[in-house]
């Protein structure tokens, strides 16, 4: 039966002290410690994680004596310390005088059954020596209701109200919105001046400023409203400039409004008079034979027109050589132009042809011993695949066999039952019988 020891607060630590005995009652260490697993409530499956437990054997060098501290704010395992649940500290699979112990160690709560408990850790509620707790005016029930003092005179709200009372009698009746309008505020001080006396009394400046307030027309809650929207509009607009409205706004100014000095605007004007003034009113026909008149020696930057020209020339001059009587592209047609075409060619690469070298030929003997029979049976080159070929042959050695009566069948490389071709069996039952032959 386990020890309920309290109900912890969300986040706090707790500590235990527990001892492990032997039969006959002694104070014993545990052979092996096991561990402390923590359910809660009456799931069956322990915490996750063995994060923030501690288990300290013979605590203070006392034997048998254990000290259990439980870390409520690890929250390794998401979730599983919360306010409003049980929670139990079971010992498991420890030995302990020879014996395998399972145990329950202790129960704890966490803000589970204390009735009343303070918002904040640690605080006390403050009672005084008569036993009359104290009150938090600022905390009391729900803050929407009216807290009734009716039988506490608070000094400050008295004044206060007062003064309430005095103010919205001089500036007309509570709820109206004023708005400082100075025109008329203005307009209402001038006209005051001319009617203040040379000799100023309380009575007749009250009197006076009393005329001025009736007088003055504040603007309304709706116009004020109308107002700031517009004004909140005008401000969105300017908030939503398109670029390319920015764009079109800026080229299409007339120049004559930006010519101030050191401006972008009088530097672009002054830039385009001057070219305008360089070209000299050429005509587009006089422009084009002066660009084809230039010389490409000066305009051979790679990437250049200029450049793509005078390459495709040199090219052109190349095949023109090559072309002309006694060019190389004139020898070679003249060679396969003759009635025998193939004597022709020979002379023109040499007598013996095109000669390889050995590791030339190597390559190609290489080449041909180490090609996939698949490929070589899918090729379209040669003569129809014929079993009786060197095709057939090698298939013969490393393909499968299989011999059915008096039949060798040798099959094609997917060794799968198609027979690339076949052969007849004498057989003699005094031989080793051989059933099948199959490439690895």
């Amino acid at each position: 039966m386990s020890n309920y020891i309290g109900d912890f607060r969300v986040s706090s630590t707790v500590h235990l002290k527990w001892s492990t005995n032997s039969s006959v009652g002694a104070s014993i260490t545990r052979a092996t410690n096991g561990t402390v697993r923590i359910y809660k409530g009456s799931s069956t499956t322990e915490r996750s994680s063995a994060a923030g437990i501690t288990d300290t054997e013979d605590h203070d060098s006392l034997t048998g004596v254990h000290h259990l501290s439980v870390d409520l704010s690890d929250d390794t395992d998401a979730g599983f310390y919360a306010a409003g649940n049980d929670y139990f500290a079971v010992l498991a699979t420890a030995t302990i005088d020879g014996q395998t112990v399972n145990h329950p160690i202790a129960q704890f709560s966490i803000e589970n059954r204390s009735a009343l408990m303070p918002t904040t850790t640690g605080r006390k509620l403050d009672v005084s020596a008569d036993g009359e707790a104290g009150i938090d005016l600022a905390n009391v029930g729900s803050p929407t209701t009216t807290l009734n003092l009716s039988g506490t005179t608070v000094k400050t709200a008295t004044d206060v109200e007062t003064d309430t009372v005095d103010i919205q009698g001089r500036i007309g009746s509570p709820g109206v919105s004023l708005t400082v309008d100075l025109a008329t505020i203005d307009t209402n001080i001038d006209t005051l001046i001319t009617r203040i006396p040379n000799t100023l009394s309380l009575a007749n400046i009250n009197a006076e400023v009393d005329t001025a307030f009736t007088d003055y027309d504040p603007p309304t809650h709706a116009e004020l409203i109308s107002e700031i929207d517009a004004v909140q509009s005008d401000i969105a607009a300017l908030n939503n400039l398109s670029t390319a409205g920015v764009a079109a706004a800026v080229w299409n100014a007339a120049t004559a409004s930006y010519g101030s000095a050191d401006s972008y605007g009088l530097l672009v004007e002054t830039n385009l008079d001057a070219a305008v003034s360089s070209v000299g009113g050429a005509s587009a026909a006089a422009i084009a034979d002066a660009v084809l008149d230039e010389a490409m020696s000066g305009h051979l930057i790679d990437g250049s027109l200029g450049k793509a020209l005078a390459d495709v020339l040199v090219d052109t001059n190349e095949l023109q050589i090559d072309w002309v009587n006694g060019g190389r592209l004139d020898n070679i047609i003249d060679l396969l132009a003759t009635a025998s075409s193939a004597n022709s060619i020979l002379t023109y690469v040499g007598s013996t042809g095109v000669v390889l070298s050995t590791p030339q030929m190597n390559m190609v003997a290489d080449h041909v011993l180490r090609r996939n029979l698949a490929t070589t049976a899918a090729a379209n080159w040669g003569d129809t695949i014929s079993f009786r070929s060197l095709l057939g042959a090698v298939r013969k050695l490393v393909n499968k066999v299989a011999i059915s009566g008096t039949t060798l069948s040798i099959y094609d490389e997917t060794d799968a039952g198609t027979a690339a071709g076949t052969q007849a069996v004498t057989s003699d039952a005094a031989a080793e019988p051989i059933t099948a032959v199959d490439t690895n």
